[in-house]
């Protein structure tokens, strides 16, 4: 073999005729300089193992690469199937198909995405057991809530709820339709603020008419058990009020059955008999009625001789002593005018004379008068009994509360305090009494009318029965059915079972929740959040996503697993794989026929197809045939 070769006296080797295995003659430069041989494989291992480095300049363009290290690659278009891929910047591409025309999850901002298609829940917007539906083409809108259907419907005529109707605001309606307003459902306001309503159901001026004693009692008839109230006086000819507690009565009562406390009374004025009474001067034994409960005492008889004295044994003879002292329960037919001092009690007294009265009675100045006898004459506040007068005005009064019949068959004014509170007048004789009242009318129980209806403003009516409502009711904060069309005061409607608008429909602050499926046209901008499934995305969040088939120009691909491709992976620069050592590749079976890698650590005689022993320092290119890794 020649020991010197001279390089140019060689002839050319064609590229065809090069194969990995030809020798090249190289000169080792560890040490003393010594020719050696390698292969081409070894030395294109060397330089594209080291490319980039110190010592070889990357390649600017590679058709295959295991690893590139330009972050921007214009020549890859496709890249086969990725089991994740990461696009910093914006993706342009055609059509973006997932498995079966669907993807599994597709997030970042939709905001430019146009011409969504309508798809099998295009109809609906659910979120568990909630949701809105469109059932037919053009129908109406079902919402449901919680697992409760239809809770809200809305038509082509308006919005008919199940249940509550709330709103904060104001409800605008034309027609309320309900079942229990009694007889007040069809009494529509005149919008005369002027006018008032009348027991027949008319509203009318607020005239002032005739109103005789005979109406009052008719209307108070009508009252029926109910109780009047008033917080003044009531004065008049009170001989028919009945079962008066004795608790209410105050100020003296001329003439009394029975009576706690009897300042003083004129004898003369005191009938029939008196259960007790402190002080009885003399009573005859002729006024006592009834049958005495004295004992044997009562079968005695008093002899007319005042110097004698009943004994013990029920006699009557000259007293032995001045006086008889001692228990004297026993003692009968006294004679009245024989009793001085102070009776305790007494059984039965008939007439106490006022001047036999002692003590200081309580009754102030009226103790002094007598009766007249007179059943037509009343006692006036003069101290003198005199014949009823006729007044054009005749009243109830007690300090400044007063009833007043405003003359003969006149209006009854009632006044409380200072104020005139009410009216009660009628408009003819035989037209019905009206009570005008200046303030509230507070009753216990409630207040009916058989035969008229109430008429006015309502504005403070509360807690009417919807059902009997009937006619259109201008506002309403709750109503069963609006007949306006427009409703600009409905700012919630709570939870309808559908909605339909054939205009606009505008959230300012708040957000449609439900199944979008049948939402097309969507602004890109206006969307945020995740979307599922989505033709063209922004940003995705999953990391697998295994409908992408291609993914067009990329700026960087990170690719922590496996790449799997049917034809081959390119590179402009070169593909990279981390160096690493022999025993730290997966088993060969493991990695599968084909794997490749790169090692640190392969023997010095290594050639290409040998199986790899990593005893050496070389870093070459390896690859598994399934059972072994091999140099190449």
């Amino acid at each position: 073999m020649a020991t010197n070769i001279k390089i140019t006296a060689l002839s050319d080797i064609t590229s065809a005729n090069m194969t990995f295995n030809d020798l090249l003659a190289v000169v080792d430069m560890n040490g003393t300089p010594e020719t050696k041989k390698a292969t081409v494989q070894l030395a294109g291992n060397l330089i594209l193992g080291g490319a980039g480095g110190s010592n070889f300049v990357k390649a600017a363009q590679a058709t295959n690469s295991e690893t590139v290290s330009n972050a921007a690659q214009p020549n890859i278009t496709s890249t086969g199937t990725l089991t994740s891929v990461t696009v910093s910047g914006n993706v342009d591409a055609g059509n973006v198909n997932g498995t079966g025309g669907v993807f599994t999850y597709v997030s970042g901002d939709g905001a430019n995405l146009t011409n969504l298609p309508s798809g099998s829940n295009s109809a609906a917007i659910a979120n568990g057991t909630s949701n809105i539906n469109i059932p037919a083409v053009d129908g109406n809108i079902n919402t449901s809530v919680a697992g409760n259907a239809n809770i809200l419907i809305v038509t082509g005529t308006g919005a008919n709820v199940t249940g509550t109707f709330n709103a904060t605001g104001n409800v605008v309606v034309g027609n309320i339709s309900a079942t229990n307003l009694g007889n007040v459902s069809p009494l529509n306001l005149d919008g005369n603020v002027s006018n008032v309503l009348r027991g027949d159901g008319t509203f009318a001026a607020d005239g002032v008419g005739s109103y005789g004693d005979s109406n009052v009692v008719t209307l108070l008839n009508a009252f029926g058990s109910n109780t009047i109230t008033t917080t003044g006086v009531i004065t008049g000819d009170g001989s028919g009020l009945s079962a008066i507690a004795g608790a209410n009565v105050t100020g003296s009562v001329p003439l009394a059955t029975l009576a706690g406390t009897a300042n003083a009374v004129v004898g003369a004025n005191v009938s029939g008999e008196v259960t007790f009474a402190a002080t009885a001067n003399a009573v005859a034994y002729a006024n006592v009625s009834g049958t005495p409960t004295l004992g044997n005492i009562s079968i005695i008889n008093i002899d007319g001789a005042a110097a004698n004295v009943l004994y013990g044994n029920g006699v009557f003879a000259a007293a032995s002593s001045p006086a008889l002292t001692g228990d004297g329960y026993q003692l009968a037919n006294l004679t009245g005018a024989n009793v001085t001092g102070a009776i305790a009690f007494a059984t039965t007294a008939n007439a106490v004379a006022y001047a036999n009265v002692s003590g200081t009675p309580t009754l102030g100045n009226i103790s002094t008068i007598n009766i007249d006898g007179s059943a037509s004459t009343v006692l006036y506040g003069n101290g003198a009994f005199a014949a009823v007068a006729s007044s054009p005005s005749t009243q109830i009064v007690n300090g400044t509360s007063n009833v007043t019949i405003t003359g003969t068959d006149g209006n009854i004014d009632l006044q409380v305090g200072s104020a005139n509170v009410g009216r009660i007048y009628t408009t003819g004789d035989a037209a019905p009494a009206f009570w005008a009242i200046a303030g509230n009318i507070e009753a216990v129980n409630d207040i009916e009318t058989t035969g008229g209806t109430f008429k006015g403003i309502g504005s403070g009516l509360s807690a009417i029965t919807g059902a009997n409502v009937s006619g259109t009711v201008a506002l309403a904060t709750t109503s069963g059915t609006v007949s306006t069309a427009a409703q600009p005061n409905i700012t919630s409607t709570g939870t309808l079972t559908s909605l339909t608008v054939t205009g606009a429909l505008g959230v300012t602050t708040g957000i449609i929740t439900g199944d979008g499926g049948g939402i097309s046209n969507v602004v890109a901008a206006n969307i945020s959040g995740t979307v599922n499934t989505a033709v063209l995305a922004q940003e995705v969040i999953n990391s697998a996503q295994p409908n992408i088939g291609s993914v067009g120009t990329l700026s960087t691909l990170l690719v922590s697993g496996n790449v799997t491709g049917q034809s081959y992976v390119s590179a402009t620069t070169a593909l990279q794989t981390t160096p690493v050592i022999t025993s730290a590749l997966p088993a060969a079976a493991t990695a599968g026929a084909g794997a490749r890698s790169m090692v640190t650590d392969a023997d010095a005689g290594s050639v290409f197809g040998a199986v790899l022993v990593g005893a050496g320092s070389l870093t070459l290119p390896v690859f598994s045939d399934g059972t072994d890794w091999r140099i190449g």
